[in-house]
């Protein structure tokens, strides 16, 4: 009856973050897709396990960098936890940067998209940004 919360993040902006596939042995390209077939198998694995377990709370990591207090008021009622010793040290908001993807050449962007546009759509749709 362990209580999980997990964030699933728009996978082009996770895939391109932190710069992680510019680094490394491999061709930055290979590394590139190579990440977002990792992050295409999480999200099924994902789907396959936690998505119907009672005991887990998926949120979006955007719903939570627009709108933290909400997103936490969420978790907190999810974990049965007071919010209350919380509520004012909670951040207005923060920014959720795609400037990364944004900023990727079309070919690199289509690549990613080839490999994940059908599982990001399915998390779109599953739990919608507000």
């Amino acid at each position: 009856n362990i209580k999980k919360v997990i964030i699933l993040r728009n996978g082009y902006s996770q895939i391109v973050s932190k710069d992680y596939w510019k680094n490394g042995k491999i061709k930055p390209e290979k590394h590139l897709v190579a990440r977002a077939i990792f992050w295409r198998k999480s999200m099924e694995r994902y789907f396959e396990t936690w998505y119907n377990d009672p005991n887990c709370l998926t949120i979006r990591y955007e719903n939570l960098s627009t709108n933290p207090k909400a997103t936490v008021q969420q978790i907190c009622t999810f974990l049965n936890i007071p919010f209350e010793p919380l509520a004012n040290k909670i951040p207005k908001a923060f920014e959720n940067r795609m400037s990364k993807w944004n900023k990727l050449n079309d070919e690199l962007k289509q690549m990613v998209i080839n490999e994940i546009e059908d599982i990001q759509q399915v998390i779109d749709e599953t739990f919608p940004v507000q």
